[in-house]
């Protein structure tokens, strides 16, 4: 797979996402060539590197993000979100760290991955929650 960019992979990635997220079903080579430009083939070569790499599943001939890789991926960028917006503002309810971290598109993140970050942060002993107050409270010092 050298002879492809890395930049070739990110294009058919994205491609793969971006039909998944406006219909929630999977895409063919062809439809990935079409809309990236790219020869059918080097669709196809992209998507099945993809595939061994554990990123996308297939189908007969219709790929589509491994739902595994995409959640794994999504609760690390909320843990990671969530963890920073508590050490600045040292402590929030569920509701505050929602409407205080935004996507890529201006949206607040989604309250189940707020929620599921939270978990896994107090798990690895970086926040708790306080009962009293109903807030999530950072434990990381010097934030």
């Amino acid at each position: 797979m050298s002879e492809y960019s890395s930049q070739e992979l990110k294009d058919v990635w994205a491609e793969v996402l971006r039909v998944f997220n406006e219909r929630h079903a999977g895409c063919t080579a062809r439809e990935v060539a079409a809309a990236t430009g790219f020869a059918e083939e080097v669709a196809r070569a992209c998507l099945e590197y993809l595939r061994q790499d554990g990123k996308v599943v297939r189908q007969g001939d219709v790929y589509a993000p491994d739902t595994n890789y995409v959640r794994d991926v999504v609760l690390k960028y909320a843990m990671e979100k969530v963890d920073e917006y508590l050490r600045k503002a040292k402590r929030a309810t569920v509701d505050q760290i929602v409407s205080g971290i935004k996507d890529e598109r201006g949206e607040n993140i989604k309250r189940e991955w707020v929620e599921e970050a939270l978990r896994y942060l107090a798990g690895a002993g970086r926040v708790r929650y306080d009962q009293m107050t109903g807030e999530w409270v950072s434990l990381v010092r010097g934030a």
